[in-house]
Order: C-alpha cells, then sequence, then structure tokens
C-alpha cells in the first residue's frame, strides 16, 4: 500500500506532462490576456473611480477621465494625486514625542516600553500626543485636475448633466479613454501617466471647446489627515502662487506649513488665469477643438519642461508593453472550471494594481499610493 501512494501521483504527473508538451511549447499571447480584462465604466459610481500611476505617483480619475466631480466621489474611492514624496505634517504644537506615548509593560520581570494608544481623557499630555503622532505625516493629496465644464445656462456643470458614459481602461498599454456627452454635445478625453515621471497628461477632444464651455481647471486643496487626503479646509492655512508664467508653461509652488512642492502645468494653446484663490482654470483657443495638457508634479522646482501629450503616450505603450512581456503569465482560457476566468481577471487586475501602486522606491502602504 505504502508503494502504491508513492507510484500514483508520480504517475499522474507523468502523463499529465505528457498531454501538455505540445501546448506548452506555444507561447502564451500575453497581451491578448490582458486585454481581455480591461475595466469599462457606463455610470458614475463612487466605488469605480480607476487609476493610472507608476509605482511613485498615482492618478484617480472619475468618469470623465480626470477629477472633475471630487465631490461625487469622497466617500468612494476619492479622487488622489499622490506622491511617494508627497507628505505633510501639521505644527506640533506641544513638541510632541514619542516617548509621550510609552507605556511601560512588565515582560518576564523586565519593564520596557511601547507605543501605546492613549484615549483623550488619559492624562493631559498622553492624549493630544497621541491624536497628533497618528496624523502626522500624513500623506497629501498634490493637486486637482478636471474639466471646467459650463452649461449653456452659465452654469458649472454636475455628474448629473453627464450623459452617455463609456469609458475604458486599457490595462495593456495603461491608457483611459473616457467618452460622454454633455449637452448633447461629445466628449472624449484620453488619460495617461509618464512611467518615470509624477506627471500626468491628457488630449481633451469637444465641440465645446470653440464654444468657450469646456477647459482644464486646477484645484489646490490643504492636505488634512482624512481618508482622501485633503478637503476644503481653511483657504488661509495653505498657499498657491504663480512663480512664472511663460507662452503655453505655468509654474505654480505650493506651500503648507513647512511642506513645499511645485506643480509645472504645459498648456500649448491655452491661457491661464486664477478663478479664484487655489483655483485656476485654463482656456484654450477656440480655433481648435483639441486641447492637450501636461502636469508635473515635483518636491522641488525643476529644470526639465513636461513632455507632450504624444510623448507620454508613446513612453507609457513601451513601459506597459515591457511589464506585460516580462516575468512569469498563466493563461486561463481553456480551463473548463467556471471560476477560470475570475481567477485570471484578479491576477491580471491585481498585478496592474501592484505595478500602479506598489512598486515605487517605498514599501507599499496598506492601501497603496
Amino acid at each position: 500500500m505504502k508503494n502504491d501512494l508513492i507510484f500514483f501521483p508520480g504517475l499522474f504527473i507523468c502523463l499529465l506532462a505528457v498531454s501538455c508538451t505540445q501546448k506548452q511549447m506555444e507561447p502564451i499571447d500575453r497581451l491578448a490576456v490582458v486585454n481581455r480584462h480591461n475595466i469599462t465604466n457606463t455610470t458614475a459610481d463612487s466605488l469605480n473611480s480607476l487609476s493610472l500611476g507608476n509605482g511613485e505617483f498615482a492618478f484617480t480619475a472619475d468618469i470623465t477621465g480626470l477629477q472633475t466631480f471630487p465631490g461625487v466621489y469622497a466617500r468612494g474611492i476619492p479622487l488622489g494625486t499622490m506622491s511617494n514624496w508627497g507628505w505633510h505634517s501639521e505644527k506640533n504644537p506641544g513638541n510632541y514625542n514619542l516617548t509621550d506615548v510609552y507605556r511601560t509593560y512588565d515582560v518576564h520581570g523586565r519593564n520596557v516600553d511601547y507605543v501605546h494608544q492613549f484615549r483623550a481623557g488619559d492624562m493631559p499630555r498622553r492624549g493630544p500626543a497621541t491624536e497628533w503622532l497618528r496624523a502626522n505625516p500624513h500623506k497629501i493629496h498634490l493637486g486637482l485636475a478636471g474639466l471646467h465644464l459650463k452649461r449653456k445656462d452659465g452654469k458649472d456643470a454636475s455628474v448629473n448633466d453627464i450623459k452617455g458614459i463609456e469609458q475604458t481602461l486599457n490595462i495593456a498599454s495603461g491608457i483611459l479613454e473616457s467618452s460622454f456627452v454633455f449637452e448633447e454635445t461629445p466628449v472624449r478625453v484620453t488619460t495617461v501617466c509618464h512611467p518615470e515621471k509624477d506627471m500626468i497628461s491628457a488630449r481633451i477632444e469637444s465641440g465645446l471647446i470653440p464654444e468657450g464651455r469646456l477647459g482644464l481647471k486646477l484645484t489646490f486643496w490643504p492636505g488634512l489627515p482624512l481618508w482622501a487626503g485633503f478637503g476644503p479646509g481653511d483657504p488661509e492655512k495653505h498657499e498657491t502662487r504663480i512663480v512664472w508664467q511663460k507662452p503655453g508653461q505655468t509654474l505654480f509652488e505650493r506651500q503648507q506649513d513647512e511642506d513645499k512642492y511645485y506643480v509645472l502645468l504645459l498648456h500649448p494653446n491655452a491661457a491661464v488665469k486664477e478663478s479664484e484663490p487655489h483655483l485656476y482654470i485654463a482656456e484654450p483657443d477656440k480655433n481648435s477643438n483639441v486641447f492637450e495638457f501636461s502636469c508635473l508634479f515635483s518636491k522641488t522646482m525643476t529644470d526639465y519642461e513636461p513632455e507632450a501629450f504624444p510623448i507620454v503616450v508613446e513612453a507609457s505603450l513601451k513601459s506597459w508593453e515591457a511589464f506585460w512581456l516580462g516575468g512569469g503569465a498563466v493563461d486561463f482560457s481553456e480551463c473548463t472550471d467556471p471560476r477560470a476566468s475570475e481567477l485570471e481577471r484578479r491576477v491580471i487586475l491585481s498585478r496592474y494594481l501592484t505595478k500602479i501602486q506598489c512598486s515605487g522606491s517605498l514599501p507599499p502602504a496598506e492601501t497603496g499610493l
């Protein structure tokens, strides 16, 4: 009986290897496997926002392909723009440090200090120290890049004005294609993230541009220790200013407490103006129904310029192709188990999320960037 138990598994593996030899010699069409799991959206769902990224930087968009309606997604998957260097610490009112939240425990006869979460009423200093240390430093939202959509009556568009939504995230290329109809006029937005820089780029196509009813809006809110990483907050507690402008480019400086960073916007054939504090509008030339822009986020003032949309697209295509054609791959298409397709989908999407959220220079947080 003992010999039988050893023999039969070995025989099974041998027969399986013989039966699969011919199939194993055929290479997997990796891109076909990836492309059958592209993600599509046809409604505005706060739990179905889609992200682009490169491991160091991530940008999450709504159904317009940009970050046009952040309030709609605030309680779902927020529309974030975050980088590994994007952290903020509020002023430390009590000069709190870890020793303020130590609690001594007897460990096998030794007194050992451990960090402890004290409650608000636990001693005068320890409660506030716990609250401040748990919240700081925190990730910050670097800025919202959304569509500036105006209705015929002059009011700002709402998400309910967006009809005919067709949005696809092409997993193989990292390109987000979004199309919809606004007051009977089609709008198409193609969004892409640079594979090596903290930069997003987009191409906007619509007959609304010559009408002066479609542009780009950049909104800067303070970084807060909240789920979304930002919120309207007090406009006096952070600063946004234009450092310089030249044809087709604008450099913004952002400061909150002691933390500072820069945003360089490439906006050919468009004029940028301040609409209100921390809100800027890029109005495209009315002689074309196409507007392209690139937005580069940086911890320091950089010497290089953001790359134009076609260059970013080409870089993204090459980077993602190298990613999907490298490493291991598995094709479940010929499996007869009804669960196989779902398992394959989860493998592909998990790899995509790992690439955009967890492949940077820092260990990934629980929820990525």
